[in-house]
């Protein structure tokens, strides 16, 4: 698809955006920090031990959580001998040790919305950078602290806020200061972005059913626009690409981008040209080293995203009167071809069939207030290709949002095969959900597309109370 984009930024509005940013990311609450209570410290399981550190950069981990069996461990946590220094750990406050150390035995890529594994960028690079930024420091604590709470059914939940706080109030003073940005700097933005991927509803302003759980979508949009005006501070297109880091950094915030984009009914912010970038990137990765399976995951997650900014494109140009209606049913058409091949290319990469669930090797008599059949044979990956179950309930979710889009920008009924989408997205979800070696927080990583599969579900009882019962579950754990 050709596009003739405005640039969304002169340097002057650049500099705007810059000047800005410590109000986008207001909030200063009036919860104020208080003495962690000794007999709250139980609560949070300190590993046995503190973090072991040397110069050797090995990573293996005390005990982990978060490993499950049958599940592809790429990359181990940083609870080792040898990542950092003693000194850093030993000088934390013991309510921070308790919260990192939580962190890095039970939270996983699916906690903070990765498509593909990122453990180790989670537990090893977030957690160095953390350790000399205070204000990242602070964020991903009250992050640890947010879930550890739910795990243990804390009833002072809310404690996680006085972390979150001063996460901001440090970070607005780091701003203030004129402090250089750095990967931390935008880190810690992502981190307290991810903060508000919550549940709350919104809808999507030309349409009155289309509707998905957020959290406070305003501080979504702040902690963007925020995090947009650093990434294109800090890099280009080029550079971005050149460092492990900073390709996770680029996955993290196009999220929250295409998220918004999608939801709102406006293009994403960042140039298409950083999606592409990556697109070639892991297109060449996967080349280079054919038999490598996560490289070939993640060109087709790069794929899929910019499938999805050009629809996000698309959808907001009809509606403003920027596109014809006969244009837009032209660049519609190739959008819907493009739909089909993504998911006809994944086909050789799923064909091994020693990564399908042959059996729950469970024997579960079927809920008969149940919609759906989880326990279906070789209707779930695992292993290695665990990711892929994401990857289908995303194409899912994007076909079903385009083919309802198309039909209310032509207004055109909507198409008959929405409800059963909408099922198989059900079944995908609760397959995920019951599979016993499936790592924490996976249905978290979920969520979105059963909240678009809630949508287009028959509009009964027997439905609604099970949508009810999977929201509850999925809000229960963060």
């Amino acid at each position: 698809m050709t596009q003739v984009r405005t640039p969304i930024s002169t340097s002057e509005e650049v500099r705007s955006i810059r000047d800005s940013i410590a109000s986008e990311l207001a909030g200063n609450s009036s919860f104020q920090c208080n003495q962690w209570p000794a007999e709250q410290r139980d609560r949070i399981p300190l590993a046995n031990a503190s973090l072991s550190i040397g110069d050797s950069g090995t990573t293996t981990k005390s005990h982990t959580a978060s490993a499950s069996p049958g599940h592809l461990q790429t990359s181990p946590s940083v609870l080792t001998e040898g990542s950092l220094d003693d000194s850093q750990w030993s000088r934390l406050p013991l309510d921070h040790q308790a919260h990192l150390t939580y962190h890095q035995n039970y939270l996983t890529s699916h906690h903070y919305f990765f498509k593909h594994e990122a453990n180790f960028f989670i537990h090893h690079t977030l957690l160095e950078h953390a350790l000399t930024y205070e204000p990242l420091r602070f964020a991903v604590v009250g992050f640890a602290a947010f879930h550890s709470a739910l795990q243990n059914n804390d009833s002072n939940i809310q404690n996680f806020l006085c972390y979150y706080n001063r996460a901001i109030k440090l970070l607005r003073r780091s701003l203030a200061n004129g402090d250089k940005y750095t990967d931390a700097t935008l880190m810690t933005i992502l981190q307290l972005a991810t903060f508000e991927v919550r549940q709350s509803i919104f809808s999507l302003p030309h349409t009155n059913k289309l509707q998905e759980y957020l959290g406070d979508w305003i501080n979504v949009l702040g902690h963007q626009k925020a995090a947009y005006a650093m990434l294109i501070e800090l890099y280009n297109v080029s550079s971005i690409m050149n460092v492990e880091v900073r390709r996770k950094i680029l996955a993290w915030y196009s999220r929250f981008d295409l998220f918004a984009g999608l939801m709102s009914g406006y293009e994403t912010v960042l140039g298409r040209e950083w999606f592409c970038a990556n697109e070639s990137y892991y297109q060449v990765q996967s080349r280079k080293d054919p038999s490598n399976i996560d490289c070939k995951i993640e060109a087709a997650i790069s794929s899929y995203r910019v499938l999805a900014m050009d629809m996000a494109w698309l959808f907001s140009r009809l509606p403003r009167g920027k596109i014809s209606v006969e244009d837009f049913t032209k660049e519609n058409k190739l959008i819907t071809e493009r739909l089909r091949t993504w998911r006809q290319d994944l086909d050789p990469l799923i064909a091994n069939e020693r990564y399908l669930v042959q059996s729950f090797e469970v024997s579960l008599e079927k809920d008969l207030e149940d919609v759906v059949d989880p326990y279906l044979r070789r209707g779930l990956y695992k292993g290695a290709l665990w990711t892929i179950n994401f990857m289908l309930m995303d194409w899912i979710a994007l076909d079903i949002m385009h083919k309802y889009q198309t039909a209310i920008m032509l207004k055109q009924p909507s198409p008959p095969e929405l409800g059963r989408m909408a099922l198989e997205l059900c079944r995908l979800f609760e397959a995920v959900e019951y599979w016993a070696e499936g790592p924490p927080g996976s249905v978290l990583r979920a969520q979105a597309s059963l909240s678009i599969a809630a949508l287009f579900l028959p509009r009964d009882q027997r439905h609604a109370m099970w949508c009810r019962r999977k929201m509850a579950m999925i809000e229960g754990k963060g």
